[in-house]
């Protein structure tokens, strides 16, 4: 199988250049949004191909935001935790400029008790001891808070955002939001 991420760029210029044909004018950044596990694959993409996002909104992430460097604390940080492997894995550099200017909404609601990382089909052992050790074990507020003090010490282009009253789901208040966040991100 290809790389999801792959095949999601061949896809985009597929219809880019389905679209050209019929006259539309295009940028040749996009805009992503995701909510859940898509909403951790938004983050995880961007971070790979910050050179092709204009602007992402990623929700429901587990507490847990991609970190832009190779190591925490002394441990290194394989992706999708980090990217110590990211050379390796994507055949490139990470570009950690690109990525910190990215515009990003990352967003959890306050009630949001949708843990991934303590099971096996999304983490394994080593993943989730690290994040455990380093993060918290505990996805709200711990969690979460580390990842939103990290990105800010980067200085990441990032709106982290708790939703209050809101668990796992995105109502119109949060979708309002993001639409706001592209609205000003569009040229």
């Amino acid at each position: 199988m290809e790389r999801i991420d792959l095949q999601l760029l061949a896809m985009v210029e597929d219809a880019k250049k389905k679209l050209a044909e019929k006259g539309f004018r295009l940028n040749e950044k996009f805009l992503m949004t995701g909510f859940s596990a898509s909403g951790t694959f938004v983050n995880r993409f961007t971070a790979i191909h910050p050179e092709k996002v204009l602007a992402a909104a990623a929700g429901g992430l587990n507490g847990l935001l991609i970190l832009p460097f190779s190591e925490l604390e002394n441990e290194p940080l394989n992706f999708p935790l980090g990217v110590s492997d990211f050379q390796d894995l994507f055949g490139k550099p990470f570009n950690a400029e690109a990525f910190k200017n990215t515009p990003q909404f990352l967003f959890m609601g306050e009630l949001d008790d949708n843990d991934a990382i303590p099971y096996k089909d999304g983490y394994d052992l080593d993943e989730r001891e690290l994040v455990f050790k380093l993060l918290g074990e505990e996805m709200q507020p711990a969690r979460w808070q580390k990842c939103r003090e990290i990105y800010g010490k980067e200085n990441m282009n990032a709106t982290i955002k708790t939703f209050s009253g809101i668990g796992h789901e995105q109502p119109e208040v949060v979708k309002d939001e993001i639409v706001e966040f592209f609205k000003n991100h569009i040229n």
